[in-house]
């Protein structure tokens, strides 16, 4: 019984441990932006890499329209705080719901 707990336990770090590794966007500036979507976008085999660049130009697509019908003090670098912390697949469902608003 004891080791089938150990087991469980070394699973669920396993799956912890692989899903923190998954890189997120840090929108803390344009540099970090930039820098952390690129390497996104190199852990990514192809198709997942076009789905993330077709989400990312849905979403900054639909906030520039926002800003223009209702303005936004905070430009570019608030739609890029809208992906701060999220993943490469946070930001495709992301860029798929924005793609269907617009």
């Amino acid at each position: 019984m004891r080791r089938s707990h150990l087991l469980l336990w070394l699973v669920l770090a396993v799956m912890l441990l692989s899903g923190c590794s998954r890189p997120k966007i840090n929108a803390k500036d344009e540099n970090a932006f930039r820098t952390s979507l690129e390497k996104m976008r190199k852990s990514l085999n192809a198709d997942r890499r076009q789905s993330l660049d077709k989400a990312i130009e849905n979403i900054f697509a639909e906030g520039r329209k926002r800003a223009r019908e209702v303005g936004d003090p905070m430009g570019e670098h608030g739609i890029m705080l809208q992906l701060d912390e999220m993943t490469a697949d946070e930001i495709i469902v992301k860029g798929s719901a924005a793609e269907k608003d617009h």
